[in-house]
C-alpha cells in the first residue's frame, strides 16, 4: 500500500509521528481490528453468505468499499485534521479503494482456506 498511495506515514501521523514503522504497525493492528469485525458480522448472515466462496468474497469486498469509505474516506482525514494534518473531507483516493477491496477478497479467501484446513 505504501508503494502505491504513499500514506502510511500519514496513518502513524493519527498517534503523533509521521513514521512508516508507527504505520505500519498500527495499520495492520486496525487491519486485524476489522478482520474481527468481518467474521463477526458474517455470523449474522445468512449460511450461504458465510459458507461459500463467493458469498463471503461479496461479503469481504463489500466491507473492504466500506472500511474505505467510512473509515480511510471520512474517519481518517477528519482525525487527520483534528491532529494539524490538513486533509481534505472526503478523501476517497482510487489506489486505497482498490487496495482496500483486494484486502477484503483475501480476508474473505482466508477465511474459506481456514475453513477447509481448520474446520473439517
Amino acid at each position: 500500500m505504501h508503494v502505491t498511495t504513499g500514506v502510511v506515514p500519514v496513518i502513524g501521523a493519527l498517534y503523533g509521528t509521521k513514521s512508516l514503522v508507527v504505520g505500519v504497525l498500527t495499520h495492520e493492528f486496525h487491519s486485524l481490528v476489522f478482520a474481527l469485525i468481518y467474521a463477526g458480522l458474517l455470523t449474522l448472515l445468512p449460511r450461504w453468505w458465510r459458507t461459500t466462496w463467493i458469498g463471503t468474497a461479496g461479503v469481504g469486498a463489500v466491507w473492504g468499499a466500506v472500511l474505505w469509505l467510512v473509515a480511510a474516506g471520512l474517519v481518517m482525514p477528519i482525525w487527520l485534521n483534528l491532529v494539524g494534518i490538513a486533509t481534505p473531507v472526503p478523501n476517497l483516493n482510487p489506489n486505497s479503494l482498490l487496495a482496500h477491496l483486494l484486502w477484503g477478497t483475501v480476508l474473505a479467501v482466508g477465511i474459506q482456506v481456514s475453513r477447509r484446513w481448520f474446520v473439517s
